[in-house]
């Protein structure tokens, strides 16, 4: 994970730019970047007699605690004989994860979790880490929806992601195998727009030519939520926060998830439907199509939810406050 990002290059250019500026903090941007660090780290060592002490201050922003990822994929994939080989990579990963994970948060001086679970299962890692929590944000201004609101004349289903992320490749599997097709039974209308870049072949596998559209990447995301009666996050893996449920919500499309999928966003019964076992979420899905004025009252709460806790404007003013006592 983290070495198939590895730049020499990138390490190079890290390593003068540290050299020639100064620098009160630098924020490694998930578990992927810190090989990055360390190496830079390590030649500016070697370099021009800068010392060690000169440099920044580290702040890991943790996208996920990545070893409950790999140990969710895991507990997924065991349960399936065509995955076993899936579980026992996954298995592997967790154990390296716990040790470089533990490693690499003991070398910065604060580390953000993107949600309280999240900052939880870090500090069972180590539990005098320097942590907080800070969530992931929307620019609300930017996702406003039009009004009056764009609806296509079918009734759109949108799942949102980058689509050769493992979590997003099982959840839009596990929806289209065990889910779509209930719905599909009641909604013969529906449609299904799977859209996000790098759609592997599983998912391409699943476009039908009629009812289930995969897009890949598109230029503007926002179209494509105003076109949709509803967004589907069907998660069975992952960790952090989703940024796809905040745009949604503040696109104003109804949402509705797995628990997992709106984990670290503080959802409320009316400005989201969860639903975990594939007949429960099959219902929601088809009531909420059955039904505008609730998906238009879930739509409105989502919006004041997103505005009132996940705006950058008020995201961002903890962040400053937590590096202030990073460097006090």
């Amino acid at each position: 994970m983290v070495r198939r990002v590895r730049s020499a290059g990138f390490a190079a250019r890290l390593c003068r730019l540290l050299e020639q500026e100064r620098f009160d903090l630098a924020q490694i941007e998930g578990l992927e970047m810190a090989l990055h660090w360390e190496t830079a780290k390590q030649g500016v060592a070697r370099g021009r007699g800068l010392r060690l002490a000169d440099l920044p201050r580290a702040i890991l922003d943790a996208h996920n605690a990545e070893y409950v990822l790999q140990r969710r994929a895991y507990e997924i994939d065991r349960a399936q004989p065509a995955k076993l080989l899936g579980a026992a990579y996954s298995l592997l990963q967790w154990q390296k994860l716990v040790r470089y994970e533990r490693h690499f948060c003991r070398l910065t001086a604060g580390v953000i979790a993107a949600s309280e679970s999240d900052r939880q299962a870090l500090l069972a890692l180590d539990g005098n880490l320097r942590s907080t929590v800070i969530p992931n944000g929307v620019d609300t201004d930017h996702y406003r929806p039009p009004a009056p609101p764009e609806r296509p004349h079918d009734l759109r289903l949108i799942f949102v992601g980058t689509m050769d992320f493992r979590p997003n490749v099982d959840g839009v599997q596990w929806f289209c195998r065990r889910i779509w097709p209930g719905i599909l039974a009641q909604v013969p209308e529906a449609s299904l727009w799977i859209v996000g870049r790098d759609p592997k072949a599983e998912v391409r596998a699943l476009a039908d030519g009629q009812r289930v559209v995969v897009t890949g990447a598109v230029d503007d995301v926002r179209p494509h939520l105003r076109g949709a009666d509803l967004a589907i996050v069907p998660l069975r893996i992952g960790g952090g926060s989703r940024l796809k449920v905040l745009e949604a919500m503040a696109a104003g499309v109804p949402v509705v998830s797995t628990a997992l999928g709106c984990e670290g966003i503080a959802v409320t019964e009316g400005s989201a439907v969860i639903a975990d076992e594939p007949g429960e979420f099959a219902r929601a899905v088809v009531d909420l199509l059955r039904d505008a004025g609730r998906r238009r009252a879930l739509a409105r709460a989502a919006r004041t939810l997103v505005e009132q806790e996940y705006d950058w404007r008020v995201v961002v003013p903890p962040l400053d406050q937590f590096f202030g006592e990073i460097l006090a």
